[in-house]
């Protein structure tokens, strides 16, 4: 039981990265690695406040892999 439930919370990650706007094929790796133990980790930038680059220097200085972004605005 505990495994099919594990199987559900993956899938539903998968569909809400999708629900989220993400390309389906984004979706489907990120909720792989979710499976693998991976962590998600979504961050919203206020406009103005810090460009995307510089986000994505933080998020790689401390070791984050497989950073993407995607523009709300364009779901």
């Amino acid at each position: 039981a505990g495994a099919t439930a594990a199987g559900a919370v993956a899938g539903g990650v998968t569909g809400y990265l999708k629900d989220q706007g993400l390309p389906e094929h984004v979706a489907t790796n990120y909720g792989e690695a979710f499976d693998r133990g991976g962590a998600i980790l979504a961050v919203t930038l206020p406009s103005g406040d810090l460009d995307i680059t510089k986000a994505e220097s933080v998020l790689a200085k401390y070791g984050a892999t497989n950073v993407g972004s995607y523009d709300a605005a364009l779901r």
